[in-house]
């Protein structure tokens, strides 16, 4: 029995690929960055104080803008974030456009932000969901019950078009992004004057809204400290406040990469569950740390693995 680093990268190999070395540079990091939280707040300083390493971000910027040429030369349309990456420049020229200031860096930048945020956000809850299987074998035996029949149905093989027939892994990531949203607090810019009863909010307001604790409201989530993915169930749908799960926002603005996330993450845990178990070990523990305003930051997470 081996004991494996789940959240961190320990080695990677002598020909590192862009992502690893932007997902490495940009993540696995001893402390919060220091400026992170004022840039949150004051947005002019990231002129002062750049976030992220020119070298890294200009090598993802690239790859992005290769694929993007890629996809317009071969003519092809497939209604993709690639395709609003395209379709966002040609309309640089536009009145709106110059009105709102935006420019190729700043289409490149809602790629690169794409990356950033899927790749930090699906290995947070991929660690969490592991950790909460570990703590829970009954549930982690259950889950492994329909990965091993799914896999058997479909000739040894992980169609990635019917990973929508594995309900309770559903369920599980869903339970698992409740107890612990990658993305501490969404927040939105309010576009125009709102007013409910008492409540009001003027146009550009910043709304941050505080995903961490609406996930454990009692009053949405009984036992909300529980990790219970009947939850999220089929049949359990209608009881469940739609408003209150907050991982990927809500109505027109709400994550781009939501199914994409879903489905990557259910591709990766088949191709982990049909082959390892996963169980406490003595150092087992969730350390979270302090000071970052965003993104949810911890220290490594062990688990003991054995192949099945």
């Amino acid at each position: 029995m081996d004991l494996l680093t789940i959240k961190y990268v320990t080695s990677l190999p002598e020909q590192k690929s862009v992502f690893s070395i932007f997902g490495v540079f940009a993540f696995v990091v001893k402390k919060p960055n220091i400026y992170f939280n004022p840039i949150v707040v004051f947005p002019f300083l990231t002129k002062l104080a750049p976030t992220l390493e020119s070298d890294s971000a200009s090598k993802i910027a690239a790859t992005i803008r290769n694929v993007m040429d890629s996809r317009r030369t071969s003519g092809i349309k497939q209604n993709d974030f690639v395709d609003v990456l395209n379709d966002m420049m040609d309309k640089r020229g536009s009145n709106d456009y110059k009105k709102l200031l935006i420019s190729e860096t700043t289409i490149l930048a809602q790629g690169i932000n794409f990356v950033l945020a899927g790749y930090d956000a699906m290995c947070t809850t991929i660690t969490m969901l592991l950790h909460y299987l570990a703590k829970n074998p009954e549930i982690r035996d259950r889950l492994v019950e329909e990965i091993d029949e799914f896999v058997s149905s479909n000739d040894d093989d992980i169609p990635f078009d019917k990973l929508h027939e594995l309900p309770y892994l559903n369920a599980c990531l869903h339970e698992a992004l409740r107890l612990c949203p990658p993305f501490i607090r969404p927040e939105r810019i309010c576009t125009k004057d709102w007013q409910y009863k008492d409540l009001r909010i003027t146009k550009g307001l910043l709304v941050m809204v505080p995903a961490w604790a609406v996930h454990r409201n009692p009053e949405f989530f009984p036992n909300p400290e529980t990790f219970n993915p009947e939850r999220f169930m089929p049949e359990n749908k209608s009881k469940l406040n739609p408003y209150a799960f907050l991982t990927f926002g809500q109505g027109p603005r709400n994550c781009v990469g939501m199914k994409y996330a879903l489905d990557a993450m259910k591709f990766s845990l088949v191709h982990l569950l049909k082959s390892y178990r996963f169980e406490l070990s003595s150092d087992t523990q969730i350390k979270y740390k302090s000071g970052v305003l965003f993104l949810v930051m911890y220290d490594p997470v062990y688990l003991n693995v054995s192949r099945r």
